[in-house]
């Protein structure tokens, strides 16, 4: 006996002779091959299910608590990903930095 012997995989113990789950599972090609698609200007459909992206430019500059329960407490079942993208620390402060010294500063074009 070596020790690949406890590598190779056991007999089937199936006295019952009953279907395996695995058996009734999806196939890989029905996962990655939708039975139909329909793309349109507004989203797509792949076999019933529809999606549609939303691409946010910026948001407002205060936000307020729950600002986006609207969204999620709709009675529909859907997938949410919110990306914020990260911006260098020292870089945002100096730009702070430079708008606030600005705003100190009065404003040539009032008369």
């Amino acid at each position: 006996m070596s020790i690949f012997d406890k590598l190779q995989p056991l007999p089937s113990q199936n006295p019952n002779n009953t279907p395996k789950i695995s058996d009734e599972l999806l196939t890989l090609v029905d996962v990655i091959a939708p039975s139909a698609v329909n793309v349109n200007p507004k989203g797509l459909n792949l076999s019933g299910m529809y999606s549609r992206v939303f691409y946010v430019v910026s948001y407002p500059r205060y936000l307020n608590v729950g600002w986006l329960e609207s969204i999620l407490n709709l009675e529909k079942e859907m997938d949410i990903t919110i990306f914020v993208h990260p911006i260098d620390t020292a870089e945002t402060l100096k730009k702070f930095q430079k708008k606030s010294s600005r705003g100190a500063e009065p404003n040539k074009h009032q008369d």
